[in-house]
């Protein structure tokens, strides 16, 4: 547990901005480690795994994963977003969180800090995820795109079912693209 130190500047409120981002990541953890499960699942697996992780650094998780990803990428380095797992078949209408939630975030990690964001799901996600992206003001590329090319872009990718052929696309993704950050 190392102490992050602060640059001492106070704001308007006798607060600097380092603290700021802290007070802001602790409520952020709160808000990701709030467990609603059906009433026949096992309930207290979320906050047990988030009291394990927390335990181990003295800082909010939120804030430390912003914190490693503003201080480690450069504007237009491609970053991995995976999505898929809380869709059809098991979930024939789909789960809340994922599919909005990687489209969030792709639209927050490039408008932020413009990177390059690269969503990657089955192809049966891909019609949720392009209306999502239109409603959000993102762009998907056609293919033969660049990021360049459109403004605020998306690259939607097919990751295919199946031990083989996930893990031969795998190692042509990693070999193809030049990746900065893989968000799972």
């Amino acid at each position: 547990k190392e102490k992050i130190k602060k640059n001492g500047k106070k704001g308007k409120y006798n607060i600097s901005k380092e603290e700021m981002n802290i007070i802001v990541g602790e409520n952020v953890d709160r808000l990701c480690s709030i467990e609603i499960r059906p009433r026949m699942a096992a309930s207290g697996v979320f906050p047990a795994l988030y009291k394990a992780a927390r335990n181990k650094y003295l800082y909010p998780l939120t804030y430390l994963a912003a914190k490693g990803i503003i201080e480690n990428i450069k504007e237009k380095d491609h970053i991995f977003i995976l999505t898929g797992a809380g869709g059809p078949p098991r979930y024939p209408k789909g789960e809340s969180d994922g599919l909005p939630g990687a489209v969030a975030l792709a639209r927050s990690l490039h408008l932020g800090l413009n990177l390059n964001p690269i969503i990657i799901t089955e192809k049966r996600n891909f019609e949720p995820i392009y209306a999502m992206a239109n409603e959000m003001g993102m762009n998907p590329l056609l293919p033969n795109q660049t990021f360049s090319s459109r403004i605020n872009p998306l690259l939607v990718l097919d990751f295919p079912c199946g031990k083989e052929k996930s893990s031969e696309v795998s190692h042509a993704l990693l070999k193809n693209i030049n990746l900065q950050l893989l968000w799972s």
